[in-house]
């Protein structure tokens, strides 16, 4: 009794060090950045680079432990214990779109005026099949389940990690050094564990994706990115305009296999509430407005006190000349990019953009910019302004988004306007022009 009152004692305490830790270790980073970046702007970093890198995977994985002990010990009110008791309600084969049921069985989470509003009024808030995701942790107690998913998402970023160093790396040792070490430092990695989030498996997705984007099976990721979390969606604005035909095929398919597996394992009422009786009606005005809500939307709803108490928020008029004016001006990237055979910007500006766009994205959503940082990287001796301006631009980035969720926003911009201007620049800055005379007049468009 004595060693179990101990160790809930020391929970308790590990839990209220949660922010304070967090906001030192993601500060103390930022300057780590720079100087990791440069060690390793060689394929063969030094001896001291490697243990610098080695030092920092090691005090980020030790924190990212202590956070994972704490959590299991005594789950936080957000954001996993949410998705254990989504996957509680539909392993007792009840409607999961049914406040109702939601209520019924209330007494399994430890109930918040919060929890209340947002979950058990709401019911699950994702597509029919998201739910596979959950069930099997809603067989387990809240703690067992959570340490279960803790093992897969530490697998995940291994995976992440693995696929980050070979589409962007090289492939080789350093570069998964480097590349664990600077997904580490994000604040919004250690956010995600914090939170026992799924960004690490949407940044597989995109992974995925980005290697498989050519055939159907990167359709398949799509789809399944988008079932975790919407805003994988916006992946298929670079598949139509880039003509991945496969992909949008793919993504359709699996949709629909995923579909009629959940109407076959939770029956046609499950499923159709889903859209006779949407949850994201049900969701409070506060998921719009609050602070961790990155999204232009939200930031917009927050600077002008907007009313849409009777209407809904995506109404907005600022917000909807804003993203559709993004939305236009990426298209255009995305188009421009492509004819121009830069296949990969192409696809890697779709990325903030979604950031950007969805109206639900958190702060810690924008671990997923590791991709277009990464690209960066890979081509710092052949943009404008070479190792110097992208080693500022990531080095910039990082100091947004690690000092303050409430500059995640800001940090999703910003990576917006890089990828731009990284394209921009090379298109049409002085190497073009010349390239352009050397080519003479008998150069031709690139086909489209």
């Amino acid at each position: 009794m004595e060693i179990g009152a101990t160790i809930t004692a020391l929970a308790h305490q590990l839990q209220d060090l949660h922010k304070p830790l967090a906001d030192l270790v993601c500060i103390l980073g930022i300057p780590l950045v720079p100087l990791l970046l440069l060690w390793f702007q060689d394929d063969r970093p030094s001896l001291r680079a490697r243990r610098v890198a080695w030092s920092a995977i090691v005090v980020y994985g030790a924190t990212f432990a202590v956070i994972m002990a704490s959590d299991v010990a005594h789950p936080p009110e957000w954001d996993f214990p949410i998705s254990w008791f989504n996957g509680y309600v539909a392993a007792q084969g009840l409607n999961f779109y049914d406040p109702e049921n939601y209520r019924r069985l209330a007494s399994a989470l430890p109930l918040t005026p919060g929890l209340v509003r947002f979950v058990i009024s709401v019911g699950f808030h994702f597509p029919p099949p998201t739910i596979f995701l959950f069930l099997p942790l809603g067989f387990l107690d809240i703690r067992t389940a959570f340490v279960l998913w803790y093992v897969v998402m530490i697998g995940v970023i291994a995976l992440d990690v693995v696929l980050l160093a070979r589409l962007f790396l090289g492939g080789t040792k350093s570069g998964r050094l480097l590349a664990a070490a600077l997904l580490l430092l994000l604040r919004p990695a250690m956010a995600t564990v914090w939170f026992g989030q799924t960004n690490f498996f949407i940044v597989l997705t995109l992974l995925l994706f980005w290697r498989d984007r050519a055939s159907v099976r990167g359709g398949a990721w799509i789809a399944l990115g988008l079932l975790i979390k919407p805003v994988v969606a916006v992946l298929l604005l670079y598949a139509v305009i880039a003509r991945r035909w496969r992909a949008i095929v793919g993504t359709g398919v699996t949709l629909a296999a995923t579909s009629a597996l959940t109407i076959a394992v939770f029956g046609w009422d499950t499923f159709a509430a889903y859209f006779d009786h949407n949850p994201v009606v049900r969701m409070p005005t506060e998921a719009y407005t609050e602070t961790i809500n990155q999204s232009l939307l939200a930031t917009i709803l927050r600077l002008t006190d907007y009313d849409f108490s009777h209407s809904s928020p995506l109404l907005n008029p600022l917000f909807i000349v804003l993203a559709g004016g993004l939305g236009v001006a990426t298209a255009w990237l995305v188009y421009h990019a492509w004819t121009s055979g830069d296949d990969d910007l192409a696809l890697a500006i779709t990325i903030p953009f979604g950031l950007l766009v969805y109206p639900g994205t958190l702060a810690h959503y924008s671990v997923d910019l590791i991709l277009p940082f990464l690209l960066l990287w890979s081509r710092r001796r052949t943009l404008p302004g070479g190792l110097v301006g992208v080693l500022a631009f990531l080095t910039a980035e990082f100091a947004l988004i690690n000092l303050s969720v409430e500059l995640a926003l800001v940090g999703n911009a910003v990576a917006w306007l890089g990828m731009a201007v990284a394209h921009l620049a090379k298109q049409w800055g002085p190497e073009s022009a010349a390239r352009a005379m050397n080519a003479g007049p008998h150069a031709t468009h690139p086909s489209l």
